[in-house]
Formats: structure tokens, sequence, C-alpha cells
């Protein structure tokens, strides 16, 4: 029996409670001596993998051995035989990815494991505001202008069902490859979305990357039974891991399971710098170290879905692919200077947000259930990262608009305890939006200029039927000291990563310490650096990132006796590793 609640009777300075489950001491004794580690890590894989046999799912990261049969996603092998035909009658092929990390990672995977088997392919990166998400009525008529006889779409079209149906008028063959909610089903020859009511397969959970990589292994077991190689000509599919786990880092699912094991392989193939792209955008960011699933998520990721938010979508499908005639130097500079103004914009952008919500109290006139605000002077691009900012803040369902041009595009990003698809399909049974869908915490709409307030009554109305609480809770994963922070407890950690979404890098509690000196550092002047004492005179170097001006950075200055939260750390500066932590809250003693 594990036990959970509260480590401490008070909040946080950050208005946290701190809520910890210790596990039964059989348990971690057993787990320790298996793995020989210590009780910390221990208590950790316990609370994640809290069954004995789930300790397999941890250990064995080989790809063999999780990958699974193809033939089991609905309809994979209807589309491989499509393929198959299509590749014996020389019908012309084209690519429909989605402008985000994730669908132009597809877009590259498909597009260059095709190059190397000898096809030529048609490929289309949605414009944001031209085309919208999806697949549109503009794109469908570029493929018909290039005779395209079949068509793949992916990271989007589960749910295309008109536009998909214009395209099987016309005569184009369409295979989507998608991992989005379904709302109306698309006609489509074959659908491969493990969302399917009747799919068996179990690998919701995959991004749409992933699913390519599976769907590149069924059709490659189908070549290589048909003979279509020649002798060393078949493909090594290990070297597309790179871009699965890039894609799989940043289209936010769980890094569990098949997931985790792809970002794993994957970081090994990128940090051998075999993707001409990706080697020179590291390189440009001065990211000298190894690079680690943090490196995708905060830096490499922002700069190649920085073309599709405000920049021309379709260099991140050249960024990514390898068997394309460009300057690839040229473009990853684009894409840098495409993420600085997305970062600026973003930064103007979310000062007016908190300036419209204090000015007009949003929050009052919206009952404190959810922010709604709009502004025709923001890019669309930039729509889902002032909703998540926003909510970051306040803790409560985030509805931001960009009236830009004709149409009025709006994200939405929600706490884990609402699903923003389900709202969007409300909305969208009720009329309120002309279009929308997403995941469980983020989503995308459409809606006619002028229904804002109709948008906001309809709102009101459905958020009373959920319960949710904005009272935050910070899961502490594990509580130690000083004396135990050290190279042996980093090493073991590495039995847990790569960390991400349902796999979070884990929270540590140092009880009673005292910050003895500080700095203030950064740029901006807004970090503080600083050293921890316990009561045994033991001392480890700590900072905290963007807390001068709130109660974390108040108490640091003010040397209290505290119980910190934070992550532990490698900071390697001119070439030397110490042992740092990452302060993320604060109890006062």
């Amino acid at each position: 029996m594990r036990l959970e609640g509260n480590l401490f009777s008070k909040p946080s300075v950050s208005g946290m409670n701190w809520i910890y489950t210790e596990s039964e001491k059989d348990d971690l004794v057993l787990v320790k001596k298996k793995l020989n580690i210590s009780n910390s890590i221990a208590n950790i894989i316990l609370n994640r993998y809290p069954r004995m046999q789930d300790l397999d799912d941890l250990l064995n990261t080989s790809l063999k051995d999780n990958i699974p049969n193809p033939k089991s996603l609905k309809d994979l092998e209807l589309a491989v035989d499509l393929v198959y035909k299509s590749l014996s009658t020389k019908a012309k092929i084209g690519i429909l990815g989605d402008y985000d990390v994730d669908g132009c990672t597809s877009a590259a995977l498909i597009h260059d494991y095709f190059f190397k088997i000898g096809i030529n392919t048609t490929v289309y990166i949605p414009d944001r505001i031209k085309d919208g998400y999806g697949v549109s009525k503009r794109s469908l008529d570029y493929f018909c202008d290039k005779k395209i006889e079949l068509l793949i779409t992916l990271d989007c079209g589960s749910n295309d069902y008109e536009t998909i149906s214009y395209a099987r008028n016309k005569g184009i063959k369409v295979i989507v490859i998608d991992h989005h909610e379904i709302k109306k089903k698309a006609k489509a020859y074959s659908i491969i979305n493990p969302k399917q009511d009747d799919d068996k397969s179990n690998l919701n959970h995959l991004s749409t990357v992933g699913l390519c990589f599976i769907f590149v292994l069924g059709l490659q077991d189908k070549l290589l039974r048909s003979n279509y190689f020649k002798i060393g000509t078949m493909p090594d599919l290990r070297y597309f891991l790179d871009i699965v786990a890039l894609g799989t880092v940043c289209d936010l699912v769980p890094i569990k399971g098949l997931n985790r094991i792809f970002v794993k392989k994957g970081l090994d193939i990128i940090n051998k710098k075999i993707r001409h792209g990706l080697s020179i955008l590291v390189e440009k960011l001065d990211l000298s170290n190894k690079i680690t699933e943090s490196d995708l998520a905060y830096y490499l990721g922002p700069c190649i879905n920085a073309a599709g938010r405000i920049g021309n979508s379709y260099n991140a499908f050249q960024f990514l692919s390898n068997n394309t005639n460009t300057d690839t130097d040229h473009i990853t500079d684009e894409l840098i200077r495409n993420n600085k103004e997305r970062r600026t914009l973003e930064a103007i952008a979310i000062n007016q947000a908190e300036e419209i919500i204090r000015k007009k109290n949003i929050l009052s006139s919206n009952e404190n259930m959810f922010i709604l605000i709009e502004n025709s002077s923001w890019h669309p691009g930039i729509t889902g990262i002032i909703a998540s900012r926003l909510l970051e803040k306040f803790k409560i369902p985030c509805f931001v608009i960009s009236s830009y041009k004709s149409k009025s595009r709006g994200s939405v990003r929600t706490p884990y305890s609402i699903d923003a698809s389900k709202i969007l399909k409300r909305l969208l049974d009720l009329k309120v939006i002309v279009s929308g869908g997403g995941h469980k915490m983020a989503g995308g709409f459409v809606l006619n200029k002028g229904q804002t307030s109709l948008l906001r009554e309809a709102l009101l109305t459905e958020l009373k039927k959920i319960k949710f609480s904005k009272i935050e809770a910070l899961k502490i994963d594990s509580v130690t000291d000083i004396s135990k922070i050290n190279e042996k407890l980093i090493k073991d950690l590495d039995l847990i990563r790569p960390f991400g979404v349902e796999n979070k890098e884990p929270t540590f509690v140092i009880k009673n310490v005292k910050p003895i000196y500080y700095n203030v550092i950064g740029k901006e002047k807004n970090h503080i650096s600083c050293v921890l004492e316990d009561i045994y005179g033991l001392r480890l170097n700590a900072i905290a990132f963007d807390v001068l001006d709130n109660n974390i950075g108040e108490t640091i200055l003010k040397k209290n006796s505290v119980h910190i939260a934070g992550k532990i750390k490698i900071n390697e500066w001119k070439k030397k590793k110490t042992i740092q932590f990452l302060i993320e809250d604060i109890i006062i003693l």
C-alpha cells in the first residue's frame, strides 16, 4: 500500500500544496537491491511502475522487442497495399504534412523513405493563414495541377470530410495518417489513426511521426517479401529515429512505453550528427553538450515550429529532409530569425493580454471560470503560446483569438482536468465555431468575425457543467538531503529518462536549508544564483529562474530557513561539470 498526502501542513510561497507518495518499505528494499539504486530513485520508480512486472517496461528499451506488429493498426495493411500498387504503376504520390513539428517530421520521414527506395514525391506544407489547419481545397488544387494520384496526409485529415470527398471526386486516393480525436470521420481510402473506435492496436499515445515509422516498417516488410530491394539497397530505418524523437517530444505525447524508446533511441542518432539540418542548427544554437530531450523541447523544436507560426512553413520540411536540394545553412538561419521574431511578438502580446484581462475585468465577467480575449494585432501563429502562458499564470481554460484578416482564429489551452477537444466538439455541435479540434489540453478553432460574444455565452454555460479546482498541487517525487545528492544519484536518474509528458523529470525536496549567499544574474537581472546550506554545514549550488519579482525570489533574498523543491541538474560551464539544484518552489519554516 502506498501512502499519499500533503508533505507539509502549510502551502508554499507559490500557494501550492506539496503532494508526496511514499512506497511500501518492502517494495523499496526489493527495487533498491534489484537495480542497485538509492531509496530516492527506488521510490520514484515504484510510483511510476507500481507493479513489479512493470519494471520490464522500464528496463527493456530494445526497439526490436517493443515495436508492435504494424498490421495491428486498422487500415495499415490496406494503405501498404495501395502504396505498393502505386509504386508498381508509377503513380504520382503527394504528401501533405501539418505545419507543426509533428507534421513536418512526418513529411520528412515519408518523403525521405520514398526517396531512398527510388520514388520521388511532391510535398505540400499548408500555410497557417492561407490554408488553415488540415486538408484545404487550395492544397488539393495544387496536387491536382501536379497530376497527383495518391495523397498521404500526415497529422491531419481524419476529420476533413468535405475536402477529402473533394479529392476523391478529383480522382485522388487519400491515405490519412493521424492521431487527432475523430469527430466527423473523413471517407478516405485508408485512415491510420489509433483513435478510431474500431482500432484495436492500443497505440493511441503515439504521435503522427511515430505512426509513420510503424507505417514505413509495414511497407518495408511488404517490399522485402516482394523482393523489391536489390542487395544492399534496403534503407536502415534506425536512422529515421532522430526525427521520430523530435516530433514525439514536441507534440507533447506521453513519454512512456514505445514513445520513451523512440526518444531514447532517437537521441542516440541525433548525437551521431547524421541529419544535416539538425547538426547545423545544434551548432548555430551553440548546444555544445550532448543533446537531450530538453534541448528538443526548448531549443530545436521552437525553431522548427516558428516556420509554421510566422514564416514559410515549407522551410521546416526542407530543413528536416536529408533529400531536398536546398541551402540548409540559409534555411537554418531563417528558422532562427523566425524564432527570435516569434519570441518578440509573444512577449509583446502576453503583456497586452494581461493588460486586457486587468482593464476589462475579464476574470470576474467570466465568473472566474475561463479567459477569453481577442486582438486584431496578434499573429494567428502565436495565439497558442499566449494561451499557454496565461494558463500557467491563471490555471483556468484560456481561449485566445486573433481577428486577423478575414477570419477569427483562436487557440485554447486547458488544465489537465478539462478536455479541450471535447469542449471544441460541443462548440461545433452548437454551431458557435466554424471548425476546430485538437488534443486533451490544447486545440485550435475558427469562428466568424463578430461571434466572440456568442462564444463567451456558450462557454459560460458549458464550463459550469465541469467541476475543476484552481488549487494547484506540486507533485513531489522524492525527499532527500544534500549529503545524498551526488554523481551516483544523477547516474541513477538515467534509468528513468528520457523525461516528458507523463514521465516528468523528478521533483526533489531538500528539507531545512538556508540560502547563505546569493547573486542576481541574467541579462534582465531576473534570475538568482545562490548556495544552500543544511544544518550540518553541507552546501549545494542552486539557481532559480525568473523569480526576482515573486515570492520565491523574495524568500531567497531574505535568507530564510526553508524547505526547497526542484530539480537536480548537472551544470556545465567552461568544460567543468557541477551539480546544481534548480529551485521551483519554497516553503518557509
